[in-house]
């Protein structure tokens, strides 16, 4: 029997509507966009899987030795305080004790490292591609749209990926490996205790994911307030030879510096959930707040 190659209805109408998606970037929703975003992040670590698994790797490292520091601390306490031994007796868990912090030393050298290339590597590279397509669009496209909203995804916006690539996935993944292998070496020594971090462990991520959402949205409305401020500032600037032929340079370089009213209206949740953006240089916020 030959395999049918006839797609389902199901199929054919998600291919359909990516096509449509692709041919009118308009009809995208907020869960159109989130998902696009989320596909591309993941096919762009992939290409950086090298420095990312070193990192890793760095990083676990440096997280069984800090196991290996906590047991030899407990040895060095229970045999010179509680037994009375003397410190002269000890000198070898000294010295593997001073080797432990020399070893983690390197590991969290290596691992910052590699996750500081791997970030590099994804800025550089999405932002060369940022500027090729812009050029490619040609100039009808570009004076169409904010050049301030252009220049703040470009340079802040792009910037932005390094934290994620360098400090976010190698700490997701440390987040996981980590308190496994700290149950594994708890769990024969004092099963109770081992019982108690197994069941308040996955409490951790869970909280993290829904202070996450809540900080997601919020910074998702900072980042829009952002983009607004950075296309006041540049048209007002690019404004400032028209200005001054008509004596009012002084009141535009004030208006370029004094941020629009929206601008620094934060929901008063932004703070204690996830910082607010850094402003652009010259934007310096009314004393009124």
């Amino acid at each position: 029997m030959t395999k049918s190659t006839k797609e389902s209805p199901t199929n054919d109408s998600r291919n359909r509507r990516q096509y449509a998606l692709l041919e009118f970037p308009g009809l995208m929703t907020h869960k159109d966009r989130a998902t696009q975003a989320k596909h591309w992040l993941n096919h762009t670590a992939r290409e950086v899987r090298r420095p990312l698994m070193t990192a890793i790797a760095g990083g676990s490292l440096n997280g069984g030795l800090l196991i290996a520091q906590a047991l030899l601390l407990a040895h060095l306490i229970d045999r010179t305080i509680f037994k009375h031994q003397p410190v002269s007796a000890q000198l070898v868990p000294f010295a593997a004790l001073a080797g432990v912090f020399l070893l983690r030393s390197v590991c969290v050298h290596i691992g910052n490292r590699a996750a500081d290339r791997a970030g590099l590597a994804v800025k550089t590279r999405t932002r060369d591609t940022l500027v090729e397509h812009i050029h490619a669009l040609g100039p009808a496209w570009s004076t169409a749209r904010e050049p301030g909203a252009l220049a703040n995804t470009v340079v802040d916006g792009v910037e932005a990926l390094h934290d994620y690539y360098a400090q976010y996935l190698p700490q997701a993944s440390l987040s996981v490996i980590v308190p496994f292998a700290i149950l594994v070496i708890v769990f024969p020594v004092d099963w109770i205790s081992g019982l108690i971090l197994a069941g308040t462990a996955p409490l951790i991520p869970l909280f993290m994911v829904l202070l996450g959402k809540g900080a997601a949205a919020l910074n998702e409305r900072q980042w829009a307030r952002l983009t607004r401020l950075s296309a006041h500032f540049l048209e007002v600037l690019s404004g400032l030879g028209t200005l001054k032929a008509f004596g009012a340079a002084r009141a535009g370089g004030a208006w370029a510096g004094a941020a629009p009213p929206y601008a620094w209206r934060p929901c008063p949740a932004t703070p204690r959930a996830a910082p607010a953006p850094t402003p652009r240089p010259g934007s310096a916020r009314p004393s009124g707040g």
